[in-house]
Parts: C-alpha cells; sequence; structure tokens
C-alpha cells in the first residue's frame, strides 16, 4: 500500500515529498500545483492533506495516519463529537411516564392530558391551527371523510360476521347452529346437487347437475397444449383409415368419463376406441422426475395431491374397460419420434 501524502511529507520534507508522491500519484498533480501555487508549498500542501482526509471514509485509524496518534487521535475525536452529539439529541416520542418523571404525578398526568387533547383531530384543534373558517372546512372535510370510511366498515364487518359460523354458533349453539351454517353454504353453491335437487327435483335435479359437471370439465382451445395436439394429429395422419373415430381437442373434443361415486366428470386428452393418451404436461401433472411430493403449487395443493387426481383418473378409465398410455411433455420435447412410435405400438396392440 503506497505511502499518503501527510507521511511522505513528515518523511522528506515539503519541497522534496510533494514531488516524491505525485510520481506514484500522477492523478494528483494537477490538484497539488494548483494548490501551491494559491496558497504556497506549505500551506497548499496541508490544504490537499485536509482534503483528503474529508474526501474519503473517516476513521481513527485514518486520522492516525494522516497527523500522528497523538494530533491524529484529537482531531477524530473532534471530528465525531458532533455525530454523537446529534444521536443523543434526537427527540424521543413523548409518553406518561416522560411527563410524571419531569413533572411529578400530579402535575405530569395533568399536562400528559393536555399534550393528548392537542393532538385529537377535533373541531377546536383545526380551528386553532387553521384559523376559524378553514379550520372549520377542514373539519366537515375529515368529519365526511370519515364517515363513509366507517359505514363502509361497519357494514363489511357485519355482512361477514353475519355470514360466519361464529354467527351461527352464537344464534343457535355449537351443534345447531354448525349444521345451519353448512346448510347455509350448500344454499349459496347454485351448482351444488343439494341445491339442483331442490330446484328441479331427484330424478331431473341429478342430471342437472352432472350436466353442469361436464361443462366446468369441457375445455376450449386454451386449456391444451399446442404440442399435444401436434402429437395426436400426427398420430390421426399414420393410423386413419376414415373409419376410426379420434377424440381429442382440435378433433371434436375429449373423451369424458363420469365417475358416480365421487359426483364429477373426468376428461382424456387422446382416445381411439378403448385406448387412451394422457399427455401430462409436467408441472400442471407435477412429473415426478422433477418434482417432490411436498412440492407446494398453490390453494394447499402439493404434487403429492396431482398424483392421487391423477390416479383417480386412470383407475376410473380402467374400471370402464380402457387402456392408458401416459406421454410426458419432457421426454417427447427430448425424442419425438421415439415416442410417436410408442404411442403407435400401444394403439395397435390388442391387449
Amino acid at each position: 500500500m503506497s505511502a499518503s501524502l501527510k507521511e511522505v511529507i513528515e518523511k522528506n520534507g515539503y519541497e522534496m515529498g510533494y514531488k516524491k508522491y505525485i510520481i506514484d500519484h500522477p492523478a494528483s498533480i494537477k490538484r497539488i500545483e494548483e494548490s501551491i501555487k494559491k496558497y504556497g508549498l506549505k500551506e497548499g500542501v496541508d490544504k490537499i492533506i485536509e482534503e483528503n482526509l474529508h474526501k474519503y471514509s473517516n476513521t481513527r485509524e485514518k486520522f492516525i495516519k494522516l497527523y500522528g496518534e497523538k494530533e491524529g487521535t484529537l482531531k477524530w475525536e473532534n471530528f465525531i463529537k458532533p455525530k454523537e452529539k446529534k444521536k443523543k439529541t434526537k427527540r424521543n416520542k413523548p409518553t406518561l411516564d416522560n411527563y410524571i418523571k419531569k413533572y411529578g404525578e400530579k402535575d405530569g398526568k395533568i399536562l400528559w392530558e393536555k399534550y393528548s387533547e392537542s393532538l385529537k383531530y377535533t373541531k377546536d384543534n383545526c380551528i386553532k391551527k387553521y384559523g376559524e373558517e378553514d379550520g372549520i372546512k377542514k373539519w366537515n372535510e375529515y368529519r365526511e371523510k370519515m364517515s363513509k370510511s366507517c359505514k363502509k366498515s361497519t357494514t363489511s364487518s357485519r355482512m361477514k360476521y353475519i355470514n360466519s359460523i361464529e354467527y351461527y354458533i352464537n344464534r343457535y349453539g355449537k351443534e345447531e347452529g354448525e349444521k345451519k351454517y353448512l346448510q347455509w353454504k350448500k344454499s349459496q353453491d347454485h351448482s351444488s346437487k343439494e341445491f339442483m335437487i331442490k330446484k328441479y327435483g331427484i330424478e331431473e335435479g341429478i342430471k342437472k347437475y352432472k350436466e353442469v359437471g361436464f361443462k366446468r370439465a369441457f375445455h376450449s382451445d386454451s386449456y391444451h397444449s399446442k404440442i399435444s395436439q401436434e402429437l395426436f394429429e400426427d398420430i390421426k395422419k399414420i393410423i386413419d383409415d376414415g373409419k376410426i373415430e379420434f377424440k381429442y381437442s382440435n378433433n371434436g373434443g375429449e373423451l369424458r368419463l363420469y365417475d358416480e361415486k365421487e359426483n364429477k366428470p373426468y376428461y382424456y386428452d387422446f382416445s381411439v376406441g378403448k385406448k387412451i393418451i394422457e399427455y401430462n404436461g409436467d408441472y400442471w401433472h407435477a412429473n415426478p422426475k422433477i418434482y417432490n411430493s411436498d412440492y407446494y403449487f398453490k390453494d394447499g395443493v402439493y404434487a403429492s395431491d396431482v398424483w392421487e387426481r391423477d390416479k383417480k383418473k386412470t383407475e376410473l378409465a380402467k374400471q370402464l374397460g380402457y387402456d392408458v398410455f401416459v406421454v410426458w411433455d419432457n421426454d417427447y420435447k427430448k425424442d419425438k419420434l421415439g415416442i410417436l412410435g410408442e404411442c403407435l405400438k400401444f394403439l395397435k396392440n390388442k391387449n
């Protein structure tokens, strides 16, 4: 590390010292020579030393290095004192304890109440602060604003409470309250099985409920990947003889199978006769090669939940006599021809 200007001057004197210093610090030549020309050799060099002190980060070590142990320590203490004083004089927020400590318990409490009152946004305080005309105007604006806010907040809070389980329990007791709350929740779902039966009767209600389920399960073009349709189009081109019925999004929609036990439909990406091909996106189906079982997606759903859903879907298809072959997006992208070949082999296999 090169010596400071102060150190070089102390070792070599002003005349020789500053010349030696600028040899090692050519960037400082102009600044030092202008200072010497303006103030003279000694004062000019001292000015540069002082500037260097304030130009760079200030530490006790740098002061000592520039001025020596005794003078550097003294200058450092003088330099740091104003900052410490500033920190100490930082105003703390007044408290009741501060007032009691300063004025005694009786007077402290009285003065504290007066201070607290002065901070409140009241009509009198507004007039005192802004004058009568502006004060009354500001007070009226504040009241209007608070009235709207309070009304909105009260209505929202009241409705939230009325629609909560706490409200039902408080009104009907725990057992009856929980029962009535669940009944109310079900009544709010206009697509629920209970609502449909109540509105249309048992037979028509169940029929309507299934129709809603199928509509929810129906996927528009925005719900399938283009790359999956690319694979299905290639399969169709190769094996289509004009007699085979293909089902997939770009060809009239997917195959839908209804789970009577769970009262919900499942849709399948591609089907020919009793053969189903499922094209699984790595993220949406939580590819086990990429995601651990405890990977969290959203809304309380983990990778293990996604696998369980897909397992139920596959089991339903098998129970209804279908064979299922799964293609992972990652595998297809790596080897399109290989995966296409596996799909064709699966479809041609009569087992």
